[in-house]
C-alpha cells in the first residue's frame, strides 16, 4: 500500500524501495525494529534497489550512461544520495569499456 498522499512523481521511487525490501530483507525482518545498524543495512540496500532500476530505467530509455552527469542524475531521478548514483552509473561505464585482456594478443 502507497501513502496516497504523494505526489505521482514519488509513487515509482517508494513502490521500487519497497520492492527492494521484500527481496532483500528476509534475513532482518525480525531485528529491523530493534536494531539500528539492521534498520540501516535494510534501508539502505532498499534504496540502491531503487537507484539500480531508476538507472536501468533511464539507460533502457535510450539515454547515454557515458554522458550523465551523476549529480545532475541524481537530482532529476529525486534521489538523495549522489553517490549511490555515480557508483550505479559506472557499472555501466564498465560494461561498455573494452577488455584489456582482449588487447593482448
Amino acid at each position: 500500500m502507497v501513502n496516497s498522499n504523494l505526489p505521482d512523481s514519488e509513487v515509482p521511487k517508494v513502490v521500487l524501495h519497497e520492492i527492494g525490501h521484500y527481496i532483500h530483507d528476509d534475513a532482518m525482518v525480525n531485528n529491523y525494529l530493534h536494531d539500528y545498524y539492521v534498520r540501516i543495512k535494510s534501508e539502505s540496500t532498499a534504496n540502491q534497489f531503487m537507484i539500480r532500476e531508476l538507472i536501468k530505467e533511464y539507460v533502457d530509455y535510450g539515454f547515454d550512461a557515458k554522458r550523465a552527469n551523476y549529480i545532475n542524475l541524481a537530482k532529476n531521478l529525486g534521489v538523495k544520495n549522489y553517490q549511490d548514483v555515480e557508483i550505479e552509473l559506472s557499472k555501466y561505464l564498465m560494461k561498455d569499456s573494452p577488455d584489456p585482456e582482449d588487447s593482448k594478443s
